[in-house]
């Protein structure tokens, strides 16, 4: 079996792989990549609680395993912006990715998520990150989660508004809407569940939320450290089903 150190010395390659065990891999896809070597990581990073699923199979009391998405994008614009950086996670197993985009990131987008393109590069916060074409990544993340239990509830704070039309474009894009639909997942939008459970909250940005729940401020606009801070913040709720569902798109 490759290791991370095998692989770093391969040219040519990019290495997906999905970490279903701790410290174990399994290499799943490997494609052909100029000659430069990029990984894509799914890790097992998180280790926090989640008392209103059941720890062992992260599901809901309805059985649906839950995994918390986020996209960071060019704009704000859904019918035009494209992704830049895809993160999901699920437990411990984290999935993040991301893009070249072919059109420039608005001025407004640069600021918030500190990303921009120099040099055919992509940066973030001034340091080139690997990327990979839109199709590789959402195959891949197509693969992440059909390597979970079935079926999947994606939940995004936003989920509605914008996440779930940017990604449904951008899978229609790829010709993988119906790989995705194969799927049966659903869409639960934080944003509602957090309004429909308290409605007396000044704010329902996550930032804020993270805020009045969790008690301290993270690095928000990465769209890795925005799942991992959601995923924690969900932890601190107790919606009933009727309420999720309500909030299921």
């Amino acid at each position: 079996m490759p290791t991370r150190r095998n692989a770093s010395n391969r040219l040519r390659e990019i290495h997906v792989w999905f970490l279903f065990h701790k410290n174990e891999s399994l290499p799943i896809r490997s494609i052909q990549k100029g000659s430069a070597l990029r990984s894509v990581l799914f890790r097992n990073s998180f280790t926090g609680s989640l008392p209103i699923f059941d720890m062992q199979s992260n599901k809901t009391s309805g059985g649906k395993t839950v995994v918390f998405f986020d996209l960071e994008a060019t704009g704000l614009e859904t019918w035009r912006c494209e992704i830049i950086q895809l993160a999901a996670i699920c437990g411990e197993r984290t999935f993040n990715v991301y893009m070249m985009p072919e059109i420039a990131i608005d001025r407004g987008a640069a600021e918030v998520t500190g990303f921009s393109v120099r040099d055919g590069a992509l940066l973030l916060q001034g340091t080139a990150v690997p990327t990979v074409t839109l199709t590789e990544a959402l195959t891949s993340f197509l693969d992440f989660l059909q390597s979970l239990e079935q079926p999947v509830l994606l939940v995004a704070h936003g989920a509605r508004r914008f996440d779930k039309p940017v990604l449904d474009r951008a899978l229609l894009k790829c010709s993988l809407t119906r790989q995705f639909q194969q799927l049966g997942s659903r869409y639960l939008d934080t944003f509602l569940l957090s309004k429909a459970l308290y409605p007396r909250i000044r704010s329902y940005s996550q930032v804020n939320l993270v805020r009045h729940f969790l008690g301290k401020i993270y690095n928000a606009h990465n769209a890795l450290e925005d799942v991992r801070a959601l995923q924690e913040l969900y932890s601190c709720w107790d919606p009933s089903e009727g309420t999720l569902n309500r909030c299921t798109l």
